[in-house]
């Protein structure tokens, strides 16, 4: 093969990659905007028009059901069961922005209920879930880090 040909192939592959990259940073974003997720407790949960979880903020402390922590290493516990329209906090302590979503990865659309969106680390936020049911989640910017939600 000249060198010509091999500049040629090495040419389409870098640019074939590029735009595999820009396709994904461009198309693979979350079409509704991002909810308001901080530290500070939620009250009115629930999910808006879009599907979206919606939180808001007050000076009362809302009781969770359950809580769910998310590291480096993924969530822990993995399974959490509640009983419908119960509120479940979840807790970035990695040193990334999670994106908590509902499975499948990456359209979010076996429960909407579950798409919470980024929550920054040290941060916090709370949902809740009302259809009864196993939903699976996971952080849609590592879909390798998973779990479930059991509702009864």
């Amino acid at each position: 093969m000249s060198k010509t040909s091999k500049i040629v192939i090495l040419t389409v592959v870098l640019l074939v990659a590029v735009g595999a990259a820009v396709y994904v940073m461009v198309f693979d974003k979350k079409e509704t905007p991002s909810t308001n997720n901080t530290a500070t407790p939620a009250q009115n949960s629930g999910t808006n028009t879009s599907g979206q979880a919606t939180q808001s903020t007050t000076t009362k402390p809302e009781q969770e059901a359950a809580t769910l922590t998310y590291s480096n290493d993924g969530f822990s516990p993995v399974e959490i069961t509640v009983k419908a329209n119960e509120t479940i906090k979840v807790v970035n302590q990695s040193s990334s922005t999670l994106d908590f979503s509902s499975d499948p990865h990456p359209t979010h659309t076996n429960n909407p209920e579950l798409n919470v969106g980024d929550i920054a680390p040290g941060e916090s936020a709370t949902f809740t879930v009302s259809k009864a049911g196993t939903w699976g989640f996971h952080n849609h910017y590592a879909p390798n880090h998973h779990g479930s939600v059991i509702v009864e």
